[in-house]
């Protein structure tokens, strides 16, 4: 099983080589690639397949937030499946999100604006690509070695 350093180095390459090839073929905005790329970056450095492992780094990184999804997930099960571990990832957060935002409402604490999320479903959808790309990528490099 390759090391956390191994991982990044295998997607930062990964990267590399796809933004090569972008280049050659642009057809995002500008907005929407670097939106993709902070997806690419946020599925590699936190939210990646080994958040279902306590003593991983994403884990580590993530700390108390990701506690329960480490508790729920056994190590390589589902969080390494290339497509369910992406959906169960997102799902977790959004349920993070929803329970905060429910919190701030309880309290009577200003609730962030989600218009964002409604008027560009592209964006986020370029969001969720970049994370879905970096699970992919991290699952063929376990595959691998």
């Amino acid at each position: 099983m390759p090391s956390y350093t191994n991982h990044l180095i295998a997607n930062f390459a990964a990267a590399l080589i796809l933004l090569f090839f972008y280049q050659k073929n642009p057809f995002l905005t500008d907005t929407q690639l670097g939106i993709a790329i902070f997806g690419y970056f946020l599925g590699t450095i936190v939210l990646n397949p080994d958040l279902d492992s306590a003593k991983s780094k994403p884990a580590q990184k993530c700390g108390i937030i990701c506690k329960p999804y480490t508790m729920m997930s056994k190590h390589r099960g589902t969080s390494h499946h290339w497509l369910w571990g992406t959906v169960t990832r997102i799902m977790y957060i959004l349920l993070i999100i929803g329970l905060l935002t429910g919190l701030a409402f309880v309290l009577k604490l200003p609730i962030p604006d989600i218009t964002f999320i409604l008027t560009h479903p592209f964006e986020i959808l370029m969001l969720i690509v970049g994370i879905f790309i970096a699970n992919v990528l991290h699952t063929a490099t376990d595959a691998i070695f």
